[in-house]
C-alpha cells in the first residue's frame, strides 16, 4: 500500500485546513446575510400560508427531493471520485441523466393520482405534476457543480446557493400576494433550482456539447449506479417521517414537521453542510494513503462535533421560545418536532459523513447494505412509536442513528486503521461540554417560568454559551486548540 512521508502529510493537513476555512467562512458569510432575508421571507409565508399548505408541499417534495439526490449528489460524487472532468465526459453524463430524468418525470406524472389518494390529499396531484418538472433541470447542475467541487470553489458554491435561494424566496413571496398563493412553495423550488443551474453554468463556463462518449458514459454509470443504489435508499430515509406523518396524522401534522425541518435545515446549512460537501472531494485526493485519509477524517470529524453539537442542542433547548417568537400562534406545535429533530442531530458528527466515506473509500456494497439497514430500522422505530403521537414517532428515527454507530462506524474505522478509542478521545470534549450545557439550561427551566419569551431565550443562550465554552476552556483546552489549529493553519 502506498504511504507518504511526514512532510506530505503536513502539506495535506494544510490543504485540508485551507479548504475547511474557505467552506466555513463563505458559508457563514453568505448565511449571515442570506438567512436573515430568507428567514424573513419564510416568516411572511408562514403568516399567509396554512400549515396544511406546507404539509401538502412536503408530501409532494418527498418525491422530488429523492430525485434531486439521485440526479445530482450521486452523479457529482461519481465524477469527483473518477477525477475525469473533460468536457466530453461531463456532457455525456448530462445527456445520460437527461434521458433518465425524462423517464422519471413520466412515471411520476402517471403515479401522482395514486399517491394523492394514498395520502388522502387530492390537491397533491397538480402540485406534484408541476414540481416533478424540476427533475428535467437537474442534469444540467451536475457538470458545473462537479467542476466547482474539484476546484474547491467553496466561495462560488456558497455565493450561488445564496443568490439562487434569494431568487426563489423572492419569487415565492411575490406569488403569495397573487391569486395563486397556494403555488408559492412550488414557485420557490422551481426558481431556486433554475437560477442555481444558470449561475453555475455561467461561473464555470460549462455548457454541454452535443456529443455522447459511450465509453465515458459506461465508466461513469458503473460508479454512479452503485452510489445511486445506496444514496437512493438513504435519501428516502429522512423523508420517512413526512410519509408516515401524512399517512397516519394528515397534512397539517406534516406541515408542522416541515416547518421544524426548515429550522433545522438552517443549522445544517450553517454548521454541517459546509464540511459534509468536502468528504468525497478531499478523500478522493489522498490516493491510496491511509495516513492522509485519517488526517482528513479526524480533522473534519473533530471540527464538525465542536461546531454542530452546541447548535443542535442549543436549538432543541430553546425550541419553545424560538417558535413562540418567530412564528404565528397557529404554528406553536412546531416546537415538539423541532426538539426531537435536534436531539437526533446530536448524532450528526458520527453518522452524517457515512455515505460520503463509503463512496470515497469505494465501499459501494456497504453503502447499499447500510442504507437498507438505516431505512428498515427507521421505519420500524417510527412505526412502533407512532401510537404515541406524531412527535414521539419522530424519536423512533434515533434508533437508526444508534444502529449506524454500532454497525457502520466500526467498518469505517477499520478501513482507516483507526481505533474506536482514539476517535472517542477526540470527540469527547465537545460531547462532554454540550452535556454539561444541556444540564445547566434544563436546571434553569423552573426559574424561567413566567418570564417573557425573549427574556427566557436570552438567559438560556447566555448560560448555554458560557457553560459550553467554559467547560472546553477549563477541562479540554489543549484538545480544542489542536482542533482549531486546523482552521488557522496556513
Amino acid at each position: 500500500m502506498k504511504t507518504i512521508g511526514p512532510e506530505q502529510l503536513e502539506r495535506n493537513a494544510s490543504r485540508v485546513a485551507n479548504v475547511i476555512r474557505s467552506a466555513l467562512v463563505w458559508n457563514f458569510a453568505t448565511l449571515a446575510f442570506a438567512q436573515v432575508i430568507l428567514a424573513a421571507i419564510f416568516l411572511i409565508l408562514a403568516t399567509r400560508l396554512e400549515p396544511a399548505t406546507f404539509g401538502v408541499f412536503a408530501l409532494a417534495s418527498v418525491i422530488t427531493d429523492i430525485a434531486y439526490t439521485l440526479g445530482t449528489h450521486a452523479s457529482v460524487d461519481a465524477i469527483v471520485r473518477q477525477q475525469d472532468f473533460s468536457r466530453r465526459t461531463l456532457s455525456s453524463v448530462t445527456w445520460a441523466m437527461s434521458a433518465g430524468c425524462v423517464a422519471l418525470t413520466a412515471v411520476l406524472w402517471l403515479a401522482a393520482p395514486a399517491y394523492a389518494a394514498a395520502m388522502d390529499a387530492p390537491q397533491l396531484v397538480g402540485i406534484l405534476e408541476i414540481l416533478t418538472l424540476s427533475t428535467l433541470l437537474l442534469p444540467f447542475a451536475i457538470a458545473p457543480t462537479a467542476k466547482m467541487r474539484e476546484q474547491l470553489d467553496m466561495k462560488g458554491l456558497a455565493l450561488l446557493t445564496m443568490v439562487s435561494s434569494l431568487a426563489g424566496g423572492g419569487a415565492a413571496l411575490a406569488t403569495s400576494f397573487s391569486p395563486w398563493i397556494e403555488w408559492s412553495l412550488v414557485v420557490q423550488r422551481l426558481v431556486t433550482t433554475a437560477s442555481f443551474i444558470a449561475l453555475a453554468m455561467w461561473r464555470t463556463r460549462t455548457v454541454p456539447m452535443l456529443a455522447v462518449d459511450v465509453l465515458a458514459t459506461r465508466t461513469w454509470f458503473s460508479s454512479v449506479s452503485r452510489i445511486v443504489a445506496g444514496l437512493g435508499i438513504a435519501s428516502i430515509t429522512p423523508r420517512i417521517g413526512d410519509i408516515l406523518t401524512g399517512a397516519l396524522f394528515g397534512p397539517v401534522a406534516v406541515g408542522y414537521l416541515r416547518v421544524a425541518n426548515r429550522l433545522t435545515d438552517l443549522l445544517l446549512g450553517l454548521l454541517v453542510n459546509p464540511l459534509s460537501q468536502l468528504w468525497v472531494t478531499l478523500l478522493s485526493r489522498t490516493g491510496e494513503s491511509i495516513e492522509a485519509k485519517r488526517t482528513v477524517f479526524m480533522q473534519l470529524s473533530n471540527l464538525m462535533a465542536l461546531i454542530a453539537l452546541p447548535g443542535f442542542v442549543g436549538l432543541g433547548l430553546t425550541a419553545h421560545e424560538i417558535v413562540g417568537l418567530v412564528l404565528p400562534d397557529d404554528y406553536a406545535p412546531v416546537a415538539g418536532p423541532l426538539t426531537v429533530l435536534c436531539v437526533v442531530g446530536v448524532f450528526a458528527p458520527l453518522t452524517n459523513p457515512r455515505n460520503a466515506l463509503f463512496t470515497a473509500l469505494g465501499r459501494f456494497n456497504y453503502l447499499v447494505w447500510f442504507a437498507i439497514v438505516d431505512l428498515t430500522v427507521t421505519v420500524l422505530g417510527m412505526f412502533i412509536m407512532s401510537s404515541y403521537g406524531p412527535v414521539t414517532m419522530l424519536s423512533g428515527g434515533a434508533l437508526a442513528s444508534i444502529a449506524m454507530i454500532v454497525f457502520a462506524l466500526p467498518v469505517i474505522l477499520g478501513d482507516l486503521k483507526l481505533q474506536p478509542l482514539t476517535l472517542a478521545n477526540h470527540l469527547a470534549p465537545p460531547y462532554a461540554a454540550v452535556a454539561v450545557m444541556a444540564a445547566a439550561v434544563l436546571a434553569l427551566e423552573p426559574f424561567l417560568l413566567g418570564l417573557p419569551l425573549a427574556g427566557a431565550l436570552m438567559i438560556k443562550v447566555a448560560v448555554g454559551a458560557g457553560v459550553y465554552s467554559g467547560v472546553l476552556i477549563l477541562f479540554f483546552r489543549s484538545a480544542v486548540m489542536q482542533t482549531l489549529r486546523v482552521f488557522a493553519a496556513r
